[in-house]
């Protein structure tokens, strides 16, 4: 990729194939690009993985250091995007997975200022992924350790941010638009995938089948449901019965309206759930162990029957 930004050419004569021990770079299509910027794309292209630089020591190469980037700033404080982030932790499961589709649809240059945030989080990581560390340091102060990393656990869905997932967490701070409400419908026929004008379970299902494990996409879509009881005021639905048309979505998303207290507890530990296993990263077991601990123990098959009989009474005070 440096060697095709720099000359405009592949770097190994169109032919996937043909690996050669080093890059030429002496070819005419390199007439004119500086013996540092050689240097480097040759340093990237080292046969050898013992001796070839990883993404940190790429970017700390002489070259790339003699020509920064000009630093830009996001414009959204700490304490805007913590609001913004710990508002999409409480929202709806419905609302999440709305809304990271949403961020699929929606256009680079509407994203800029996210994008720019996101670089302010990441900060020196190099691994491309929001790590809990990196979310972490950049809300450090602002409130709790174990609610930051609650918040992190509720916003990945999974071992590690995403990009896509940071930018659904911090759609909220974008100003309403028609840009975004078209966004949002066409987030609606992305996932609509039989085509009824409706979004069901099943359509939920085949949209983030790839993206999350089926167990959690169907923890989710349980909890969906209750809170539609809740919502509807009636005592049980069906979770392959329930379904929302556009309409109701893109009401849904500008209005973002929170779980009950009851609601997020149980969210909560189904995200935590998800990391019990996680044998790769122990600290992130360890951490959501504690944090289901704290939170009055694990989780038992009798967890959505407490919810039915909760959302019966009405919603809770939301924090």
């Amino acid at each position: 990729l440096a060697a095709v930004c720099l000359t405009g050419d592949l770097p190994f004569h169109r032919n996937p194939s043909f690996m050669p021990e080093e890059i030429d770079t002496e070819g005419e299509v390199w007439a004119g690009i500086s013996e540092g910027a050689k240097a480097f794309v040759r340093a990237l292209a080292e046969p050898d993985a013992t001796t070839r630089p990883n993404a940190r020591e790429a970017l700390a190469h002489n070259w790339l250091s003699a020509h920064p980037s000009p630093v830009q700033s996001s414009g959204i404080s700490r304490e805007e995007s913590l609001a913004a982030v710990r508002r999409f932790a409480r929202g709806r499961p419905i609302l999440k997975l709305m809304l990271n589709a949403v961020a699929f649809r929606r256009s680079c240059n509407e994203l800029e200022p996210l994008r720019l945030l996101y670089l302010e989080v990441l900060a020196d990581s190099c691994s491309g992924f929001m790590t809990l560390e990196a979310f972490s340091s950049h809300f450090a102060g602002l409130t709790s350790a174990d609610e930051i990393a609650e918040i992190y656990f509720a916003v990945t869905m999974g071992e590690q941010m995403a990009f896509t997932e940071f930018v659904a967490s911090m759609m909220l701070l974008l100003p309403p638009s028609e840009a975004g409400t078209k966004a949002v419908r066409s987030a609606f026929g992305f996932m609509d995938s039989n085509l009824d004008g409706r979004l069901a379970a099943d359509d939920i299902r085949a949209t983030f089948r790839q993206v999350y494990p089926a167990a959690i996409i169907d923890e989710l879509l349980e909890l969906a449901t209750l809170i539609e009881c809740r919502t509807r005021n009636v005592e049980a639905l069906e979770v392959d019965a329930i379904s929302w048309d556009e309409d109701t979505m893109v009401n849904l998303v500008a209005a973002a309206n929170p779980m009950t207290d009851f609601e997020y507890d149980t969210f909560i530990k189904v995200m935590l759930k998800l990391h019990l296993n996680n044998d790769n990263q122990p600290h992130i077991k360890e951490l959501a162990q504690r944090l289901i601990s704290q939170r009055g123990g694990g989780i038992s098959d009798e967890t959505p029957k407490r919810l039915r009989r909760a959302s019966k009474s009405g919603p809770s005070t939301s924090k």
